[in-house]
């Protein structure tokens, strides 16, 4: 459970980060059209990053649940691995996004200090 806030934690910083890169850009939209439809990734990446957590979540509190009825399900623990899985695959699709924010910005810069 730290470790889902751990991670919305980092990725709200990252996103703090990657806004700030863009807020520095004279104008990213005129500069590259190509950014913003990045930034659309990125958000679409950090939504379902959080609905999975959720999901996560919720399949924890289930788990929780039946340990203390001294249940073990072994339906619940393969579905909570999945979502585990799929967690994971969702964090490194939003740090992708993330990187090619960045390099488009760091290109973007470059191309207008040669410009200048």
């Amino acid at each position: 459970m730290d470790d889902i806030l751990g991670l919305e934690k980092r990725l709200k910083a990252a996103l703090d980060r990657i806004a700030a890169v863009v807020g520095t850009m004279p104008d990213p939209e005129k500069k590259n059209n190509n950014l913003a439809g990045l930034v659309g990734e990125l958000e679409v990446s950090l939504s379902r990053l959080t609905q999975s957590n959720t999901e996560l979540r919720e399949m924890n509190q289930k788990l929780r649940d039946a340990n203390s009825l001294g249940v073990g399900d072994p339906e619940l623990i393969n579905n909570a691995l999945k979502i585990e899985i799929d967690n994971i695959r969702l964090e490194r699709a939003a740090e992708k996004s993330q990187i090619n924010i960045i390099l488009a910005a760091i290109t973007d810069a470059d191309e207008e200090k040669k410009h200048a």
